[in-house]
């Protein structure tokens, strides 16, 4: 690990306590409890629920930046990351609905299909 990385690590720990990292577990427990969903709408649930996390941890990361006077180069790359995980999991839970809506149109032109004959 560069000096650098394991430096700007440290200050964050110290100014921070337990507050970002908190929610960068929730932010990986929510992701893997939605790798394991037993359905579209858990998996989408779960997901929403670390967009929740990765919100709330950018908002943690502006609180640092303008209230505790953290220097914006130290939480610039944590913000960036939060904001990709964020679309990320959007583009996800999109995706999903999308396939739902095919799924249910599909469905539907059966059912229909069915009651011609």
């Amino acid at each position: 690990m560069n000096e650098t990385l394991s430096g700007e690590r440290s200050i964050l720990r110290q100014r921070t306590g337990s507050g970002t990292s908190k929610y960068g577990v929730g932010i990986i427990s929510q992701a893997e409890e939605a790798s394991r969903a037993r359905s579209d709408d858990e998996f989408v649930s779960k997901l929403g629920g670390a967009i929740q996390e990765a919100d709330e941890s950018s908002l943690w990361l502006e609180l640092l930046r303008e209230e505790c006077g953290v220097p914006a180069d130290l939480t610039a790359s944590l913000e960036r990351e939060s904001c990709e995980l964020i679309a990320i999991f959007t583009t996800m839970i999109n995706r999903t609905r999308e396939k739902q809506t095919a799924e249910n149109r599909n469905e539907f032109r059966l059912s229909q299909l069915v009651l011609l004959n």
